[in-house]
Formats: C-alpha cells, structure tokens, sequence
C-alpha cells in the first residue's frame, strides 16, 4: 500500500517489513527520515543530484546535468516510465492496450503545463520530452471519464462532444490558482515559507545527513515586499530556520508580469551562517554571473519591525528570470562545499 509521509508511523524502531520508498521532485530523503535512507528503492528528479543512496536505489532517474535541468517537470519523467512500462507490455502481450485513467490523466499533464508555463518559448523551462509526455497524455487518457467540477472551463472547442481538455484554458486555469495573489497575500508568514520549500545540504554532510551548512530555499508566488510586510515576518523565518536545522534561509520571490517571471531573493543567516561571504558570491563570482543577481544596497535589517539582533539579511535582484531553485541550488552547495 501507498503510504502518505504524514500519516505513516516513521519512528526509527519500526521494523523494515516490506517497506519501499520512492522519492519524487528531489533525490535525497530529509533529515528526519534518515533512519529509512536504506529503503529508498526509485528516485525520479530533475534537480542536481546529491549522490546520496547510491547502494540502495534500483531506478535512479535525476534528469539534471551541468546546471540545467534535462526535463521540465518531474511529471515527465513519470510519464516516461508509464509509457515504458506500457511499450513493455506491448511487445511482450502480456497486457491489454487501455487509455489511461482521465483522473491521472489530468493530474500529471495539469502540472507538466504548469512547470513549463504551457511551453512558453520565453520561458525556457520546456524541453521535447516534455512536449512527448504532454502529447502522450492528450491522446492515451480517457477523457470521456474525466469526473472534475471544472471541466467545462477547460473544455477543447475542437469536438464538443467528448471532454478533451484545452491545454492553454487548462495551464491558465491552474496558473491562475496558483499565482493568486489573494491566496498568497492572506497566507501567513511561515505557510508561505513552508509550501514549497526545500532542504539542501553539501556533499559534506555526515553519514546520518545532517550538515552544519544545510540551508532551505522556499519559493514564494508572490512580490518580496508583499512578504516582508506579513505579520512577524523575520521572528517567524527564523522560528522556521530552527525548525528546519539550516544557518542560511533563501526566500526565492516570483511574480508574472506579461507572461514573463520577475524575480528577486532574500537572504537570512544566522551568526554561525556566511550570508556576507555567500552575497559577494552570488552577485561576483563567474560562476554565478549567468543569474545577474545583484544586491539591493539601500536594504538593511533596521527596515524590519520584528529585527531579530543575531541575524544577518540580504536583499537581491535577479535580472535573469530564467534562473530557478535548479539553478540557484547548485550553486549555494557549490559555494558551501568549497
């Protein structure tokens, strides 16, 4: 059985009992789950890979080279091995030939179209494979059963009829939930942080995963000025830090201004943490030139109402829109492990 993360019993007594796990949209199981390291059997991700589970893993697809990523969604590469395992089934006949289930269906291509923002040229994000799973999905799922609320706002014009999906009214119907900035200006301080946020830590790091300079990136959809001004802000970024066991926090902001991102980044170190040496690094480095990043100078920590003595921030612009958390993370890990 599938078990979800939050409610499966992950104490580090319980015995192994058939136990496999897969991890998905990143190749390193966090901190406290360490003690189940052993069980991770698939990784399917298109960020850089840590290197980590090496002797246990049977299926490692980490779509990652350089600092680019091979694959716009990690959904992608999931489609990949649908269409493997159906190709499989094909030539051996060990299997009927069915359409997949429209709910799948939906899912899976709802957030490839999300993640390569409908394969906006500009954008850069899509690649061929991307655009190979999103055609395999609009032709092998069975649409006619697609049971959601909302289908008629993403209804194809093409053959009313069935229910096969627009992908333009289908990605702008998703893009617009997810950059609502009603949504995210309500959200809290820590909520925001916390929805998508990611772990890293150098190579470095000691056998039961921890690392002095682990440090998160959590991606907020939302203008950094509109997020400093939520309620406790700093106090609660570094609660957030604590919680999470990282000296350095980056609060990567995005927001679409004529179908184009625009962003910027915030950082916070605490006393132990090297954001003076890490800002010099990101804003001079050859290494890091490609991202055009360059440090708000009039920013200071006395701007802050709930000012935290201890803690160091920096305030950023990023010129280059293109450049994501597959980007900025290799090179902070880069910058850590040197």
């Amino acid at each position: 059985p599938l078990s979800i993360m939050g409610n499966a019993d992950t104490s580090p007594n319980e015995s192994s009992g058939g136990k496999s796990i897969s991890l998905v949209d990143h190749n390193k199981i966090r901190s406290n789950l360490w003690h189940l390291e052993q069980y991770v059997e698939e990784i399917f991700d298109h960020h850089q890979d840590e290197n980590f589970h090496l002797d246990s893993v049977k299926i490692r697809e980490v779509a990652f080279s350089g600092q680019k990523a091979l694959v716009g969604s990690t959904c992608t590469l999931i489609v990949e091995r649908m269409m493997k395992t159906r190709q499989s089934s094909a030539k051996s006949n060990t299997s009927d030939q069915y359409n997949l289930d429209a709910g799948l269906g939906i899912a899976l291509l709802g957030v490839i179209l999300l993640d390569t923002m409908n394969m906006n040229p500009e954008a850069s994000k899509g690649t061929e494979r991307d655009e190979s799973a999103i055609d395999y999905l609009m032709n092998n799922s069975d649409w006619e059963m697609l049971r959601i609320e909302t289908k008629e706002q993403i209804r194809s014009n093409r053959n009313n009829e069935l229910m096969v999906p627009d992908r333009a009214k289908l990605y702008e119907y998703i893009r617009d939930s997810k950059f609502d900035r009603t949504f995210w200006k309500e959200m809290s301080a820590r909520d925001a942080m916390r929805i998508d946020y990611k772990r890293f830590e150098p190579t470095s790091s000691s056998s039961d995963g921890k690392s002095n300079d682990a440090f998160g990136l959590s991606s907020v959809l939302l203008d950094l000025d509109d997020m400093l001004v939520k309620k406790d802000f700093l106090s609660t970024a570094v609660k957030f830090m604590n919680e999470f066991e990282v000296g350095t926090l980056g609060i990567m902001c995005m927001v679409i201004v004529d179908d184009r991102p625009q962003r910027e980044l915030l950082l916070i170190g605490d006393a132990s943490s090297e954001v003076e040496s890490l800002a010099t690094y990101l804003t001079s480095d050859n290494a890091a030139e490609f991202l055009d990043i360059s440090l708000v100078e009039d920013f200071t920590e006395t701007a802050q109402q709930d000012a935290v003595d201890g803690y160091t921030i920096k305030r950023f612009q990023q010129g280059n829109p293109k450049g994501s958390r597959k980007q900025l993370a290799p090179l902070i890990l880069s910058f850590f492990s040197s």
